[in-house]
């Protein structure tokens, strides 16, 4: 038995997700990988630029504010890098960083750090605009490569069912404040979770 020839299947809307559960991590012996993540605007929320900001304050740059605080100032972590994804329903933002024995604890703590000064204060200008220039820079290396240029076009417009173009993105980025990168930060720090993956002895 089914639905009759032609019937098409009734849309059954997805149940919300329940609470985050936040759990402190286990640390392994050796070098290990731990990664922090949070859920984010779905693809076409106009939230997501936001979000894609705060990554770039928080990313691989020597310009972001955790490349500052880890390397330059506590030399505690020499991989890393944010992203955030979306996917139809939901994104997911994250951070990932390469730590040695005994420095797991201190990272996370800065990374959350960072996550509550943003929430509360938002980035400074000079910072803002320094996520922003990186994030045009990269849109538009992508857009002159085509194998890359052809992958962000079916994944940004969900396989032609959405409008998007480069050009928009790029307005979308200059148009990010500093208001919508604290509320992005607290969104994210409230639902903030951390994974441990032990990788052994680093060579």
């Amino acid at each position: 038995s089914g639905p009759p020839p032609g019937a098409t299947a009734p849309h059954v809307r997805p149940e919300p997700l329940p609470p985050t559960a936040h759990e402190d991590p286990r640390w392994p012996a050796g070098f290990a990988w731990v990664c922090l993540g949070a859920r984010s605007p779905g693809a076409g929320d106009p939230r997501r630029p936001d979000y894609d900001v705060l990554a770039a304050l928080l990313g691989s740059s020597p310009s972001s504010l955790l490349y500052r605080r880890l390397r330059d100032e506590l030399g505690l972590g020499y991989a890393f890098e944010a992203w955030d994804r979306a996917y139809t329903e939901a994104g997911a933002w994250r951070v990932l960083v390469g730590v040695d024995e005994g420095d797991g604890t201190r990272v996370v703590d800065v990374v959350r750090g960072l996550l509550a000064d943003l929430a509360e204060r938002g980035p400074t200008e000079d910072d803002l605009g320094a996520a922003k220039r990186g994030l045009e820079v990269r849109t538009l290396v992508d857009t002159e490569d085509p194998l890359e240029a052809a992958r962000s076009l079916g994944v940004r417009t969900r396989a032609g069912t959405a409008p998007w173009s480069p050009e928009a993105l790029l307005a979308a980025t200059r148009a990010v404040s500093a208001d919508g990168v604290a509320e992005a930060a607290r969104a994210v720090s409230a639902d903030l979770i951390t994974v441990v993956r032990p990788e052994g002895r680093r060579r």
